[in-house]
């Protein structure tokens, strides 16, 4: 990466390995390596509320077919069974490095705050809004009961918990928390790892 975009380029629009860059190359006490965590944090959590709103749902790894189908049949022509292998091997797409390193992070924080912080997520935001409208609902609208409820339980918290959010702002507060959390932790494996190629992705 160009050193004009190391400290003047869009964090936003960075992938989550320029982003470890920046904080590699700078630094990670550097206030633009900061954000450069902020923005990390942010796309993870993105991620994260993407998988828990579509891949786990589709059975990842699910093959329709025998792993023993065709033992003893020999090497010969490819069957149809060969396409539904590769079809579950896309299915583990999920669990890609990325990924990983957002479950890793969720993991790190209270179920609380990862409800927050998830619940906050722009994709979330999105999803929840009627099919038919082209817009993100807002806090407010995300924390009223019966659609924090139903929300909640599409990223996969237990059912009947019931609302955990009294108020937009409580909401709020638990994912400010949450982000300020895992982005110390980040900026703690950077410090911690400097000597390596990378410390959260590799690749």
């Amino acid at each position: 990466m160009r050193t004009s975009q190391l400290v003047g380029g869009d964090l936003t629009r960075m992938s989550v390995r320029q982003l470890e860059e920046v904080m590699r190359t700078l630094g990670p006490k550097q206030a633009r390596s900061q954000e450069a965590a902020r923005a990390m944090v942010a796309e993870l959590m993105e991620i994260e509320a993407e998988w828990r709103l579509g891949q786990r749902h589709r059975n990842p790894g699910f093959a329709p077919v025998s792993p023993v189908d065709g033992i003893g049949e020999g090497r010969g022509e490819v069957t149809g069974a060969v396409d539904h292998m590769a079809e579950a091997a896309t299915r583990y797409c999920y669990e890609s490095e990325l990924a990983q390193v957002a479950h890793a992070l969720v993991g790190g924080i209270t179920e609380h705050q990862a409800a927050a912080v998830l619940m906050c997520t722009r994709l979330v935001a999105r999803s929840m809004a009627p099919r038919d409208e082209k817009r993100e609902l807002t806090s407010e609208q995300l924390a009223h009961p019966s659609r924090q409820v139903w929300a909640l339980q599409r990223l996969g918290f237990p059912p009947g918990g019931g609302c955990r959010f009294l108020s937009a702002g409580a909401m709020r507060k638990a994912a400010t928390q949450a982000r300020g959390r895992m982005v110390r932790h980040v900026i703690h494996r950077i410090e911690e790892e400097n000597t390596t190629s990378c410390v959260l992705v590799t690749g």
